[in-house]
């Protein structure tokens, strides 16, 4: 068993660093790409505050859910002065949570606008000629970034 084990994290480690590396060509200039996703951190930033937003957002209601939960249970039976005060408590913790899923959602809106782009950009092409040179042109790109 510690030996297919040993082989199967030997197998998993190997291919992870050979899908890691990148293909260069053998019998070609390699030619080198300027191109570069400027918005790439506002998606992420777009992503980690919509995630929690809505994170904040489920979490709140399951507590004040919760919170619901434990004040009519105690509309039944008398219980205790903490129990009331730990479901207060709850109840308070999980509209808070809710109220704060507001600005994740915002800031996620603000930085999705932001990503979206239209640019105008200036960039030296590059073609290959006939004798196995390298031609560079300039060139202009309308780049509209979604």
């Amino acid at each position: 068993m510690k030996r297919k084990l040993s082989l199967f994290f030997w197998v998993l480690f190997l291919s992870i660093s050979v899908y890691g590396q990148k293909r260069q060509p053998v019998d070609e200039v390699a030619s080198i790409q300027q191109t570069s996703d400027w918005q790439a951190h506002y998606w992420k930033k777009h992503k980690t505050f919509k995630a929690l937003g809505w994170t904040f957002s489920m979490v709140g209601v399951a507590s004040v859910g919760g919170a619901y939960c434990l004040a009519l249970s105690g509309l039944e039976a008398p219980y205790s002065k903490s129990r009331n005060v730990g479901s207060a408590a709850l109840l308070i913790g999980g509209g808070c949570l809710i109220l704060a899923s507001i600005p994740m959602f915002c800031l996620g809106y603000s930085n999705k606008r932001k990503a979206r782009s239209i640019s105008l950009q200036g960039q030296n092409l590059s073609s290959p000629l006939p004798d196995g040179s390298v031609s560079f042109r300039p060139g202009v790109s309308l780049c509209m970034t979604f």
